[in-house]
């Protein structure tokens, strides 16, 4: 038997010292290992073609803000047995590029037999917080697969096989794969391989919009290995052979490497050969980081298994949307989730600020650089094509950006994550870093959309070529609410689209008729989260501007935005300052208790709302639109779905009013009523009021921020 170290040797390869990319350092740490929380979600995949389509039925396993990632095969599909399901990988949309790569195929010497994975059903598949695993035991030899993720572009997978016979066992390596081609062009002959000394690489071609031609994935041995190309299947084969005594074991690694750049595959290439120096350290640094991170995260979880699950599964989730710095993003952030097509590329901006609120607790470094995600698309006022948008956030960002969404901003949250992040990262210098560039996003609000200058705001929409008419605005507007097609932007009300033009009569972009509740509660909270920064800072000044400003902003929406009759709050016509009644109740009616200026009195009777159960006390509790809205329907994006972000403002509010029983009890309520949270099921973007049934996207990073809110928070044993 030859140790993996002596093989190296033997084929002359040059040992080095271990760097791990990507490890934190953390608290020390807690109770609980990754090995306590098994497949929190089902780690099995299947898939049919390279192409998942818009909603990815399965779960993929990615770490470190890996652009790809794995699922365990299904036990169903014995063709995937012995190799780790895809990859996965990210190139403007999620592809497949395989059902089955680096599959592992063992072959008995002495009899010529291959040992069949098939034989039997895995002994062990599952999925760890950091680790994927499979086990089988196939002719008295014990196979263990384990994969982990070492840097933001490798992966690596521990092979283990143990002689469990009382003879002696020789015995010879080789791995498999195919390509799965997408049928149509230009897609279809996109990916190619090529054989290695090393192993196997498939090479990207240059496809506009798609791929610029350095792209590279490369699976890689810890030896020469002899490898072939037939078109698209490939075979690598091991030097030689082993020889296992009984009760022997061998060890070694394999790598997998996605990378951009040939700068990023000379670095992985060197890096896979640490990982081959010393694998089991490879995999100890990587369940430590592990470790660690789950100490952070549980810190100020409840004793409660269950909930203490739902907290983990959240945690994962927002890992694994983690993605690091490639093509246009220039900083690592969190995507909304992977298994959606169009959410899997692009950074959001009120889904980062929300994100990085929860993510805060267990990685503040990630936290803050997810929020400069954002940042880094600022405009500054020598923007070539919009100057007159001097200090706006835009909607989303993404790896190709000619995709980037600039029509229109998000509701302003990015001084509540700023300051939620420094409580947890207690960074002065971030402070100090993002603060004139929130005051200056927390201006263009009221230099591009107050129309009538009164210092109360409207959603809108930017001076862009797609704006050419009242119903690209409005959805344009709508979007920027961040409730796209909330009843109260429907077409049919009487929405005016005006023009906003500056002191020198140049256009800078439009509003709607109408001023919303949640965007100037919004911005009253910046005002005073604006504040908190400002005297943490020492700027004294700037503070006593913003708390004068929030003051009137906060007496403006208690007064010209509530109804006395039916007990809520609204948007209001932007002419007659009433409130738009007829338009019906919706969540965003909860935002003035969650940012703290509703009178006491104001706040009881949307309390009597908010539990009501013809209202808002649905099964799962506070849909997007209230029950007996005329406009209702459960199913409908925001026209009635469960969304975890307001649903957590509204359970904030509650507290914040006193309201402690209340919102624990809709905590836990929503908690319960979430189908499949405190199963295996994934987090889903939004739910069904009325039964608790997922919808839409799977995975979602808003809604796992929220759930661990909600869990480190509402359920805490402090």
């Amino acid at each position: 038997m030859h140790s993996t170290n002596e093989l190296l040797m033997l084929f002359g390869f040059a040992l080095a010292t271990l760097t791990v990319f990507g490890a934190q350092s953390c608290l020390a740490a807690g109770r609980q290992l990754p090995s306590d929380f098994p497949n929190l979600l089902d780690p099995c995949a299947s898939p049919l073609g390279a192409n998942p389509g818009s909603h990815n039925p399965f779960n993929t396993f990615a770490d470190l803000g890996a652009w790809h990632g794995y699922a365990l095969p299904d036990p169903s599909d014995p063709d995937t047995y012995g190799s780790f399901v895809g990859p996965l990988y990210i190139l403007r949309w999620p592809w497949y590029m395989g059902r089955a790569f680096n599959k592992i195929e063992i072959t008995d010497v002495d009899s010529g037999k291959k040992v069949d994975l098939t034989e039997y059903k895995p002994e062990e598949l599952v999925w760890y917080p950091g680790t994927m695993r499979q086990s089988y035991v196939v002719d008295n030899l014990r196979i263990q697969l384990e994969l982990r993720f070492v840097t933001c572009r490798t992966s690596m997978v521990r092979t283990s096989i143990v002689n469990q016979s009382d003879r002696a066992r020789r015995l010879n390596l080789s791995w498999t794969g195919t390509l799965m081609r997408y049928h149509k062009a230009p897609y279809r002959d996109a990916l190619s391989l090529s054989a290695e000394s090393d192993g196997i690489a498939v090479n990207f071609a240059n496809v506009p919009g798609y791929s610029t031609g350095t792209e590279r994935f490369a699976v890689r041995y810890p030896f020469p290995v002899e490898s072939r190309v037939d078109g698209y299947t490939y075979t690598v084969q091991a030097p030689g052979h082993i020889d296992l005594a009984p009760g022997g074991e061998w060890t070694f690694a394999t790598t997998s490497s996605l990378t951009f750049t040939e700068e990023e595959e000379a670095r992985e290439q060197a890096i896979s050969a640490t990982v081959f120096a010393d694998p089991e350290k490879a995999a100890a640094n990587a369940e430590t980081r592990w470790r660690k991170l789950l100490a952070r995260a549980l810190a100020d979880a409840p004793d409660d298994p269950e909930l203490r699950k739902v907290a983990v599964k959240c945690v994962m989730t927002l890992i694994g949307n983690w993605r690091s710095a490639a093509g246009d993003l220039k900083r690592d952030g969190i995507v909304p989730s992977i298994s959606t097509s169009y959410f899997a590329s692009g950074f959001w901006a009120w889904d980062t600020w929300k994100q990085a609120v929860a993510v805060a607790h267990f990685h503040p470094e990630l936290a803050q650089e997810s929020i400069r995600s954002m940042f880094d698309f600022q405009i500054e006022p020598d923007d070539p094509s919009r100057p007159q948008d001097d200090g706006m956030i835009i909607d989303c960002v993404f790896q190709k950006a000619d995709e980037n969404n600039d029509r229109n901003s998000k509701p302003p949250l990015a001084a509540w994550a700023v300051w939620e992040v420094y409580k947890k990262s207690a960074n002065v210098r971030f402070l100090s870093e993002m603060y004139p560039r929130l005051l200056r996003y927390h201006r263009w609000w009221y230099s591009n959309r107050d129309h009538d200058g009164n210092g109360i705001a409207e959603y809108g929409a930017t001076v862009h070529p797609k704006h050419v008419d009242r119903n690209a605005v409005i959805e344009a507007a709508a979007w920027e609410s961040g409730m796209d097609n909330a009843p109260r932007f429907d077409g049919d009300y009487d929405i005016n689209v005006l023009e906003n033009r500056n002191a020198q009569g140049v256009l800078v972009g439009y509003s709607l008729s109408q001023e919303s509740v949640d965007l100037n509660a919004y911005l009253y909270a910046e005002k005073v989260y604006l504040a908190k920064i400002a005297r943490e800072l020492g700027y004294d000044a700037d503070a006593a501007v913003l708390e004068e400003e929030a003051l009137y902003v906060a007496d403006f929406v208690r007064t010209h935005m509530w109804d006395e009759k039916t007990g809520f709050f609204y948007d209001i016509d932007i002419i007659t300052k009433r409130p738009l009644v007829d338009r019906g109740k919706g969540i965003e009616g909860a935002i003035p208790l969650w940012a703290g200026l509703a009178r006491p009195e104001q706040a009881s009777r949307v309390r009597d709302a908010l539990m009501n159960p013809h209202m808002f006390n649905t099964t799962m509790p506070f849909p997007a639109v209230s029950a007996d809205n005329p406009r209702y329907s459960p199913e409908r994006y925001w026209r009635g779905p469960v969304w975890l972000d307001q649903a957590y403002f509204a359970i904030e509010g509650l507290s914040r009013y006193g309201y402690a029983d209340d919102a624990k009890h809709m905590a836990l309520k929503l908690i319960h009523a979430a189908d499949g949270l405190v199963g295996n099921g994934p987090i889903r973007e939004n739910y069904n009021p009325e039964t608790g049934t997922g919808l839409n996207a799977t995975n979602f990073s808003w809604s796992a921020a929220c759930f661990y809110l909600l869990v480190t928070k509402y359920m805490s044993r402090n």
